[in-house]
């Protein structure tokens, strides 16, 4: 009898199916890589580090919302307001909403994630979706992948614009600040971030 039993056993632990472990892991590396593209695209946002302009008298360090002038005096002076949208810079109101909404949309991405809303997704406009929890994942990643394309373009198109003006303006030295650098870096874990999420679903699947 007690042979019979174990021999059932070992039947029901060869049908056993796989272990989704790897597609754990990879999910959690995927959350993980897009929160940290998160908190890049926040300090991204608000560093006025976007265009460094030097002269000999001062330094002057411009953001989407604030501007720092730095004299050689060591004295520092910061201004709040909406530096890129001066005169002749109606074409930027890209950069502001782009990067807003880079932020914006991961956020409603980790919400999601931590609030374990068991085959509820929410969409930024507070619509709320039925849908499997699969596709839970997928949506989250795509959703990073969008943000991080949303990023880049007001980041690159800001460095583009820097080149431009260092070019046929070299009265200034004009060079891109930190906030482009860690732009950058934001929008490249927002899109693997991304892609992992959406392998990772693919993976349970083929399990």
């Amino acid at each position: 009898m007690q042979d019979t039993q174990d021999h059932f056993l070992e039947d029901r632990s060869a049908i056993t199916p796989p272990d989704n472990q790897p597609a754990k892991s990879t999910k959690t590396v995927g959350f993980a890589l897009a929160a940290i593209g998160w908190i890049l695209a926040m300090v991204t946002c608000f560093l006025p580090m976007w265009v460094v302009t030097t002269s000999s008298e001062s330094t002057t360090s411009i953001g989407l919302w604030m501007v720092c002038v730095k004299q050689s005096t060591g004295q520092l002076n910061c201004q709040f307001g909406l530096p890129l949208m001066g005169p002749g810079s109606s074409k930027l109101k890209n950069v502001y909403f782009l990067t807003l909404c880079s932020i914006v949309m991961p956020l409603e991405m980790l919400t999601d994630y931590f609030r374990k809303s068991n085959g509820f997704i929410y969409i930024t406009l507070c619509i709320r979706i039925k849908a499997s929890k699969r596709n839970c994942i997928i949506m989250c990643g795509v959703c990073s992948i969008i943000a991080g394309i949303f990023l880049v373009i007001p980041v690159a198109e800001i460095a583009y614009i820097i080149n431009y003006i260092s070019k046929f303006y070299p009265t200034y030295d004009h060079y891109s600040g930190a906030s482009i650098y860690i732009g950058f870096a934001a929008a490249a874990l927002y899109g693997i971030g991304g892609v992992l999420l959406c392998c990772a679903c693919r993976t349970e699947e083929g399990q």
